[in-house]
């Protein structure tokens, strides 16, 4: 068996595989993939998966890799009575199967053949049982976007309007309209930046936002793939810093960039509401509990939870999700209620 090489991936386009003992390149060609997962899962016999086995936690895994694998797998879901991980694999995805997949709990992985390897995208290490093979898992594609929060829901919007809801999102972490965020290819949430496009900024001609970086002595930008290029066209008015977000054309042009902004109340009460949680402002600490404003609404109740006089806190039934101590997150917010009643503490 030869040594083997990577080179990284090159626009979008699934990673090159080298055999440097033989000195020639692995070209992508059809191969057993049931053969391919046992490298990665345990078998068991199933006759309703094209694939079905054991993962590294001891959890059944059924696999769906022929033609209409995710309506397959909806039917499968459908007669199982018991909780079995389900993943679709295929070498392209469309944004429906991304859709149907993210609502049902359905893992999509792509996959490209080189040779006698199957490079696989998505899975874990974590998850895989021990290989009696060579095999290499690429990293996953990341992209950055803003959020637009409808009905309910976290929504990415990426400068083509395509938009996809963001999973895995903590339970800690709220989202503002229009926040850049970083996610993967399936839409779980990586990052959240501290700048925001506003409505009346047009994406007009942009063809991807980046992050700026100050760690070469030319502008360089990094799409979220961990791949530096040359920004071009920077107009010597425009000062950037550091990680601020910029959008580019297809040609990496510079068109503008964002500010960093600082959030309140009023930034995140869609997404705390979104995830049917209460912001509440600590009025007095009681040796009994916490008298507590709800920031939205304002009126005032009692809790016994552990916070401290002034902070502002989000809770998710009778649970503490998170914390802003400065009080300035409520009192520069539309919310704070500027009255005779009340002293204004900004």
């Amino acid at each position: 068996m030869g040594s083997f090489f990577r080179i990284n991936r090159v626009k979008n386009m699934c990673e090159r595989l080298i055999d440097t003992k033989n000195l020639k390149e692995l070209t992508a060609s059809s191969l057993d993939i049931k053969k391919n997962l046992e490298m990665f899962f345990k078998p068991v016999p199933h006759s309703h998966a094209d694939f079905a086995g054991i993962d590294g936690t001891g959890q059944e895994v059924a696999v769906f890799y022929s033609d209409n694998s995710v309506a397959k797998a909806l039917y499968f879901k459908s007669l199982s009575e018991k909780n079995i991980r389900l993943i679709c694999m295929s070498e392209n995805f469309s944004n429906q199967d991304y859709l149907v997949a993210g609502k049902n709990g359905i893992e999509l992985v792509r996959y490209k053949c080189f040779g006698d390897y199957l490079s696989i995208d998505g899975l874990s290490d974590a998850l895989r049982v021990e290989s009696r093979h060579q095999y290499r898992i690429p990293s996953t594609v990341f992209k950055i976007g803003y959020v637009d929060i409808q009905n309910d829901t976290h929504y990415v919007v990426f400068p083509d309007k395509t938009r996809g809801e963001i999973t895995e999102l903590p339970a800690a972490v709220y989202l503002a309209e229009g926040q850049f965020v970083l996610v993967n290819e399936f839409y779980r949430f990586r990052h959240a930046f501290q700048n925001r496009i506003s409505p009346e900024e047009s994406v007009y001609n942009i063809h991807s936002f980046a992050v700026f970086s100050t760690k070469s002595d030319e502008p360089r930008i990094e799409k979220g793939d961990g791949v530096f290029i040359t920004l071009n066209n920077v107009p010597s008015s425009v000062q950037l810093r550091d990680k601020n977000i910029v959008s580019v054309d297809s040609k990496n042009n510079f068109l503008r960039y964002y500010r960093n902004v600082k959030h309140n109340a009023d930034s995140f009460m869609p997404s705390v509401k979104a995830k049917g949680h209460r912001m509440a402002f600590v009025v007095k600490k009681l040796s009994e509990g916490l008298v507590l404003r709800e920031v939205e609404t304002g009126s005032e109740f009692f809790a016994t939870v552990e916070a401290e006089e002034g902070q502002i806190i989000c809770l998710d039934g009778d649970k503490v999700v998170t914390t802003f101590s400065s009080m300035k997150f409520y009192t520069y917010s539309s919310y704070y209620p500027v009255s005779p009643g009340f002293l204004h503490l900004g």
